[in-house]
């Protein structure tokens, strides 16, 4: 449960025209964040900073989690308005599927140094001149690969019920999620990636 300091943090956070929109997709009341690189996030783009593993992009509820007070800290220094500008310094674009941006050497530098300012401890070497949009690995793994394709896209949030779980169905049949839940909203299976 969110205590009442950070729901008003939170609150605050939100007015920013910056942060009242997913970092990633675009879609409004971002409900998530990535607390590793301080942004807010829609429940589609959390499923895909998840599959990153919390090394690269530990994600939390803003309405449903605790926090700690050093991720409160971490979430005011960030924001989204600041990481867009940081990786648009950096030449990684914008439309960048999520799990190639994120595993950016940008990407990687930012979130090391928003952890040290949180921290109060020295910051990173800083970040060698148009290498922001190569990779921070050399090698991908099968497993990276295999994850990179199924999360290529920000799921559509009707294509999910209320706790993010995909909805499964086919032509003709009523649609049910794999949580067994009915969905949230009408979906058509046309516009599903599940489907």
């Amino acid at each position: 449960m969110v205590d009442s300091r950070a729901q008003e943090f939170f609150q605050k956070q939100l007015l920013d025209p910056a942060n009242s929109k997913c970092c990633d997709s675009g879609s409004q009341s971002p409900q998530w964040a990535s607390i590793s690189h301080g942004i807010y996030i829609s429940i589609g783009a959390s499923g895909v900073h998840r599959s990153l593993g919390v090394k690269v992009s530990f994600v939390q509820s803003i309405t449903m989690d605790s926090w700690k007070p050093v991720h409160l800290r971490m979430m005011e220094l960030g924001g989204n308005h600041r990481f867009n500008n940081f990786m648009s310094e950096h030449g990684v674009p914008a439309d960048m599927p999520i799990r190639e941006k994120y595993s950016t050497r940008a990407a990687k530098w930012y979130r090391e140094a928003l952890k040290a300012e949180a921290e109060g401890s020295a910051p990173p070497e800083p970040l060698e001149p148009g290498t922001g949009h190569l990779p921070a690995e050399d090698r991908q793994s099968s497993e990276r690969q295999l994850l990179d394709e199924v999360f290529a896209e920000v799921p559509d949030p009707c294509s999910m019920d209320m706790g993010g779980a995909p909805v499964l169905g086919r032509r003709g049949h009523q649609r049910r999620s794999v949580t067994g839940q009915q969905p949230s909203q009408p979906t058509k299976s046309s516009s599903s990636s599940w489907t």
